[in-house]
């Protein structure tokens, strides 16, 4: 499954653009599509990030309430509860956590989906096939960076002695 494009991933990629790394996530993944999240979990998980995955919005809803997620990737044409609806249920449930909206196509119905979803409270969408770099990006977009390390201390510059 070429969905996400796994071996264009590199460390460079687990960076924020400021090239400070964002923090551990608790991501979960919503898609009917098993070798899709099975790419997205891999791929998460070698970023650093812990990830769940689940095959529907109902499913989804019933996870957040043990597995607590900074973060939920959701593709918005799975059976059950599909992704808009599920969009619309987190966001009155779960208010903090930040969503990313996928999709690969839609009927031709001149409707743009993944617009609807940012409408109704989608944070970050991303149009199937994407790069994981694309992925990460709008991911870390979403994460608090951390603090960079402490710059180590100069010394102080030595005293000038006083003119005679």
């Amino acid at each position: 499954m070429s969905c996400v494009d796994v071996v264009s991933f590199t460390a460079m990629g687990a960076e924020t653009g400021s090239g400070h790394h964002a923090h551990m996530a608790h991501v979960l993944i919503a898609d009917d599509e098993d070798g899709f999240r099975f790419l997205m979990r891999q791929m998460l998980t070698i970023a650093g990030h812990n990830v769940r995955e689940v095959a529907d919005g109902d499913a989804a809803l019933a996870s957040l309430r043990t597995f607590p997620a900074d973060v939920i990737i959701t593709d918005l044409f799975m059976p059950g509860r599909e992704g808009i609806e599920t969009i619309m249920e987190v966001r009155r449930q779960y208010p903090r956590i930040k969503i990313i909206a996928v999709s690969g196509g839609a009927p031709k119905t001149g409707v743009s989906f993944l617009s609807l979803a940012q409408k109704l409270g989608a944070h970050k969408t991303l149009i199937k096939p994407f790069s994981a770099d694309e992925m990460l990006a709008a991911l870390h977009h979403l994460l608090p960076p951390t603090k960079p390390a402490a710059e180590p201390a100069s010394p102080a510059p030595a005293p000038t002695p006083p003119a005679a």
